[in-house]
């Protein structure tokens, strides 16, 4: 009798020892389902894929057997854009088009061609036609596709989602044409390496006479090779002295634009000015991929009379830049001891030309004119030592110039 009990209750622990790990099992496989749900429900997985013939799909390979439709990837590299047709036993698919909405990258087409599934590829409109699906076919197309650089951009450019859709016609069972429409998704993350660069140097130092000496900083800060645009930049520059002397002021451009408000603080305990620039949306509210270095021009000025002679300045800067589709910043510093000889003048003239100058061109065109324009970025570094701007017409035969004059009050 007590035999049974003690094998009646084995039994029972067993049973609980197995319920119980079955209900654990049970409980894993529910959050594994729904971890990854929510990992797709991340996309427009409330658009339909599927009907009841057909079943389209697009996602990109991952390691093994995983796929997704969300991943990173390198500009500047080519990756695979995997699309999937099913056709039932009882339809074929014809008049195929596969759509990708204004996406952020571009098909490559010359790698598709003599594809059998594939008629023709355009990439203006981002569409490839297919030729005819037959029933019970499994189609996989693999699409090769490579970042796509825009000047302008929205903010979520490097990983904006882009919808695909496939749209043709099928005849049911009761040979009834019958139109499908298939929407999914796909997010491509695109970055890749990055690095800035930082450089800084002296532009200016002369005496003003009662008005005191004029120091002129240029700092530049560039991307290599322009690889990713700027999101945000932050320099920390320490305020120079000359001769154990501070100087009374500072300005300071950013791309020739003086910089106010939040986009300069200058902490006094310190001797730090921190200056911040800022990708700033355009009219149509879109980002800007520059192609130029940033520069930040800082203009001190000192009380008395110090550019009598070679002097030696110490030059301390650090940069913090932010780019579209980083996480974290990159950080410059650069300290440099240098001597310094009285150079430069109040202002300085850059000269740009509009139009195309040729002489070619004068001699096909009937009127022998060319119009073309010139813009000249005038900087004072000292307005109070200019009483007047004029630009005076050249002599040089047969070019009309108007003179333009600016007045010192006029200056910002």
């Amino acid at each position: 009798m007590e035999l049974r009990m003690i094998k009646s209750s084995i039994v029972r622990r067993i049973i609980a020892i197995l319920l119980t790990f079955c209900l654990i099992t049970a409980n894993y496989a529910l959050t594994g389902i729904s971890i990854a749900e929510t990992v797709n429900d991340e996309l427009q997985e409330t658009i339909s894929t599927k009907g009841s013939n057909i079943e389209f799909s697009a996602f990109f390979k991952g390691k093994g057997i995983i796929t997704t439709r969300q991943k990173h990837l390198k500009i500047g590299e080519i990756a695979n854009l995997c699309l999937e047709i099913k056709v039932n036993d009882k339809v074929a698919l014809e008049d195929g088009i596969i759509t990708m909405d204004n996406p952020n990258f571009s098909i490559k087409k010359d790698e598709l061609v003599g594809n059998k599934y594939i008629t023709e590829v355009n990439e203006e409109t981002n569409q490839i036609k297919l030729s005819k699906i037959s029933s019970n076919d499994e189609v996989s197309i693999e699409v090769p596709i490579e970042f796509k650089k825009q000047d302008k951009f929205p903010a979520d450019y490097f990983e904006k989602e882009t919808i695909i859709t496939l749209e043709g016609k099928y005849e049911n069972e009761n040979q009834r044409e019958k139109e499908y429409k298939g929407i999914t998704s796909i997010k491509p993350r695109w970055s890749t390496d990055s690095d800035v660069n930082l450089s800084q140097s002296i532009e200016k130092f002369f005496n003003l006479g009662e008005n005191g000496t004029l120091l002129q900083q240029k700092i530049t800060t560039e991307v290599v090779e322009n690889t990713l645009p700027r999101n945000r930049e932050q320099i920390e520059v320490t305020v120079p002295t000359i001769l154990d002397q501070k100087p009374n002021w500072a300005v300071v451009l950013i791309d020739g634009e003086k910089a106010t408000g939040e986009e300069m603080q200058y902490d006094a305990e310190t001797g730090v000015i921190k200056v911040a620039s800022q990708n700033k949306q355009d009219e149509e509210g879109k980002m800007v991929w520059k192609s130029k270095p940033t520069e930040y021009t800082i203009i001190y000025n000192f009380p008395t009379n110090l550019a009598l002679a070679p002097t030696p300045v110490t030059l301390k800067t650090a940069s913090h830049t932010y780019l579209y589709s980083k996480e974290t910043e990159i950080t410059k510093e650069i300290t440099e001891d240098v001597v310094v000889n009285p150079v430069g003048s109040l202002t300085t003239v850059k000269t740009t030309l509009y139009g195309d100058l040729y002489k070619g061109y004068l001699y096909h065109n009937e009127d022998r004119k060319i119009e073309y324009k010139e813009k000249n970025d005038i900087e004072v570094s000292y307005k109070e030592g200019v009483e007047k701007l004029e630009i005076k017409s050249n002599d040089m035969q047969n070019i009309t110039y108007k003179q333009t004059q600016f007045n010192k009050e006029e200056l910002s």
